[in-house]
């Protein structure tokens, strides 16, 4: 009967390891068509956005100057460093996603970061590199009236070519990116370890639990035996009474532990379901 159920104890720890080992190579990529909503006055939450479609759209990753979401730069102000779509203020992003049936009771991480930074590694690259722009700008001429500008235009054609000079400086935002990941990625890390921490020392208070059960057990059974043979002693010789009552004494103290190790052995069991989400 031991054998049987130390088998099923290994047995158990494999198949939960092995579910472990499952579900962490779930990933449901959030990337794609989303529903998205400028708010520059703010009123989303007040008009209760979050129950309703968003009636624009916006690919992600990426950015709201790609999309070409925002208010167009203008004149001079756009150039090398400017993007061609500025706007500053809330967003609102929304996407629906099927979360598979088994995945009910189970632990989903979210995880929003990692596609942002590599979106910012990509844009610290290109920052970088040469631009070249090519367009038609114009210029007011001619004398208007009471000393305005004239209503005259001409149209001059434009081209440029910008060459970043401080290459270090674009060098060290990549490579701050590059780092960002990394401390993400450790911090992912330092997660799991943590869990499997935390579920290792787990099922070693299974394991001990059960070894105490055994142990109890088999201590309880050699004390009634004990018990049974004073009995028999001092019913004949009427000697041994408070060696017959020393007996019972750690009867009933084998019992207690033996109630508390099953106790042990439930609670680690059930904070191992808990952790593997059963």
């Amino acid at each position: 009967m031991l054998q049987s159920r130390n088998l099923f104890i290994c047995l158990l720890f494999i198949f939960l390891v092995g579910c472990n080992k499952k579900y962490q190579s779930k990933i449901i990529s959030l990337s794609g068509s989303w529903e998205f909503q400028l708010d520059s006055l703010d009123k989303g939450i007040i008009n209760k956005w979050y129950n309703t479609m968003l009636p624009d759209s916006i690919l992600l990753p990426g950015s709201t100057d790609e999309a070409k979401k925002g208010f167009r730069t203008q004149g001079s102000d756009y150039g090398n460093l400017t993007r061609e779509f500025s706007y500053i203020g809330p967003a609102w992003y929304r996407k629906k996603i099927i979360i598979p049936k088994n995945w009910k009771g189970k632990e989903i991480q979210l995880s929003l970061e990692r596609q942002a930074l590599q979106h910012r590694e990509d844009l610290a690259k290109n920052l970088g590199r040469p631009s070249f722009t090519i367009g038609i700008d114009y210029t007011v001429v001619g004398e208007g009236n009471n000393n305005l500008a004239g209503t005259d235009a001409i149209m001059l054609p434009k081209i440029g070519l910008t060459i970043p000079l401080f290459r270090n400086k674009y060098r060290a935002m990549v490579n701050e990116v590059l780092y960002l990941q990394k401390a993400n990625d450790d911090e992912i890390s330092d997660k799991e370890n943590i869990l499997n921490s935390i579920f290792e020392n787990t099922w070693r208070d299974y394991q001990d639990a059960n070894r105490r059960i055994d142990l109890f057990d088999s201590q309880m059974d050699l004390a009634r035996l004990s018990v049974k043979l004073l009995e028999v002693e001092y019913s004949t010789g009427g000697k041994n009474f408070e060696e017959m009552l020393r007996m019972e004494r750690k009867v009933l103290m084998y019992s207690l532990e033996l109630e508390k190790a099953k106790a042990d052995s439930f609670v680690s069991f059930s904070f191992i379901n808990y952790l593997m989400g059963q």
